[in-house]
């Protein structure tokens, strides 16, 4: 019984220290922007747009990370984050938000306006 409950404490710290480093590699993925709803901004764009503020350059496979979290990405995954790019440009564009691509690498963020998002939406 020693054994059982040894065991059973070892796997319940174990779990627990990989819940932590789960939330510390999703803050370092999304960071901790609040995108304010009227943005009008799906799941996925909100999603690529957290990881666009939290760092100066966001490769391609990060972005696929992020909107593919929890589910395989579809084979045509490519085509899909250029779509949702396009869409995201396009929502953003009324607030002064240009997203930028880095051909063969993925996207960015003047850093002007990552730097006025990372203060105007704080959580």
């Amino acid at each position: 019984m020693e054994d059982f409950a040894e065991k059973n404490k070892q796997l319940t710290d174990e779990v627990a220290e990989l819940q932590e480093e789960n939330r510390q590699l999703k803050d370092m993925l999304y960071g901790d922007s609040t995108i304010p709803w009227d943005w009008g901004l799906s799941p996925s764009q909100a999603a690529i747009l957290r990881c666009l503020i939290a760092r100066p350059e966001v490769h391609y496979e990060t972005i696929e990370a992020a909107i593919y979290f929890k589910r395989e990405p579809p084979e045509n995954v490519m085509s899909v984050l250029r779509a949702q790019m396009r869409y995201l440009r396009l929502k953003l564009k009324p607030f002064g938000v240009e997203i930028h691509n880095k051909s063969g690498f993925g996207y960015y963020l003047d850093p002007a306006t990552r730097k006025r998002l990372r203060r105007d939406l704080k959580p």
